[in-house]
């Protein structure tokens, strides 16, 4: 049987569910499948029967419909679970891609606890935060000499629409790493996936790599990064001190996260 790949996108009718559906519906998929899940998190209704907590299919009143269904020969398929919207979005560990929206252009809820905030911090496949509507043309990735960001950037270049873009690569050195030999790295093995690449110079006296990478998303459409160093404890997470985290709430455009596999076992 041939396996169709399938994104995961989290429904909740909000605003910003409107932007995650625009920004798949903007790309083109190329024969995969769409699962867009809705959580019910009625208090009435948890605790639940383990049927009723599993993801089944539905009809919503509003279902998300594709622009151009040829990009989608996989489909629209629209589920619903009882649950914690946090546990229902990661129960797709098989998913190439979750979705989600984000809360305004260039922000993010800081409040601990939140949906977007707690897939960051292990999402079960990689997590696209998505601000707009736009095709994904420009991409920066993040480049730290870790497994995360190679793993990221491998999980990118899967992607149907990835060699279509074009990529710069920002080294995110934290001190630890040689930049030149981190985005060498990068650069080799997203060409070895057939991505057009270029390094972005940065300048010697910037110390905050999070800052360099929030600068230069400004002129891209996505910007691609590992999660290392994310889970380092709540208030450094609080104050938004890994670079991913920082990344997740200040970037201007949409945001890929994803982690190694190794980190996922």
């Amino acid at each position: 049987m041939t396996h169709t790949p399938f994104l995961v996108m989290g429904d909740d009718g909000s605003d910003q569910a409107d932007r995650a559906w625009r920004w798949v519906d903007a790309q083109d998929w190329d024969g995969w499948r769409v699962e867009v899940i809705t959580a019910d998190d009625d208090p009435a209704k948890i605790p639940t029967t383990p049927e009723l907590a599993a993801a089944r299919p539905w009809l919503p009143p509003t279902p998300r419909t594709p622009a151009d269904p040829t990009r989608l020969g996989g489909g629209v398929q629209h589920l619903v679970a009882i649950g914690d919207p946090r546990l229902v979005l990661l129960g797709f560990p098989d998913a190439e891609l979750l979705v989600i929206g984000a809360r305004g252009a260039g922000r993010m809820p800081v409040t601990l606890g939140s949906t977007a905030d707690s897939l960051l911090h292990g999402p079960p496949c990689p997590l696209v935060i998505a601000r707009d509507d736009r095709p994904v043309r420009r991409v920066l990735v993040g480049a730290d000499g870790s497994a995360d960001a190679e793993a990221a950037a491998a999980r990118f270049a899967r992607l149907p629409w990835a060699a279509r873009t074009r990529v710069q690569v920002l080294s995110v050195a934290d001190g630890r790493t040689d930049p030149v030999a981190s985005s060498s790295a990068m650069v080799a093995l997203l060409s070895e996936a057939g991505l057009v690449t270029e390094v972005v110079p940065t300048s010697r006296g910037r110390e905050d790599p999070r800052s360099a990478l929030v600068e230069a998303a400004r002129s891209v459409d996505l910007v691609v990064m590992g999660t290392r160093g994310v889970g380092v404890g709540l208030v450094r997470r609080f104050l938004g001190g890994s670079v991913a985290t920082h990344l997740a709430h200040h970037a201007p455009c949409s945001v890929l996260i994803a982690e190694s596999d190794r980190r996922r076992a």
